[in-house]
């Protein structure tokens, strides 16, 4: 499936750009900006790249796969 193939880029992308983004913040002098960008871009990228990987974890579980009304239940007496 593209898609998963897609998210899963996604995912490493943004491991990517956090390794980036750690590096460049050890060469900034100014704690403020550090603390800055740590809060309103490190973290909500860690966010979002955990959540990505729950999604794709989701998946390979088989959360999304739809009902085929194949399950035999039993009946309420």
């Amino acid at each position: 499936m593209k898609q998963i193939k897609t998210l899963t880029s996604m995912s490493e992308t943004l491991v990517l750009l956090l390794e980036e983004l750690t590096n460049l913040l050890n060469d900034i002098d100014n704690g403020d900006l550090v603390r800055e960008i740590e809060n309103n871009v490190v973290s909500p990228m860690e966010n979002a790249q955990a959540q990505l990987d729950i999604i794709l974890d989701d998946i390979d579980e088989g959360v999304y796969d739809e009902y085929s009304g194949e399950e035999d239940f039993e009946e309420w007496e």
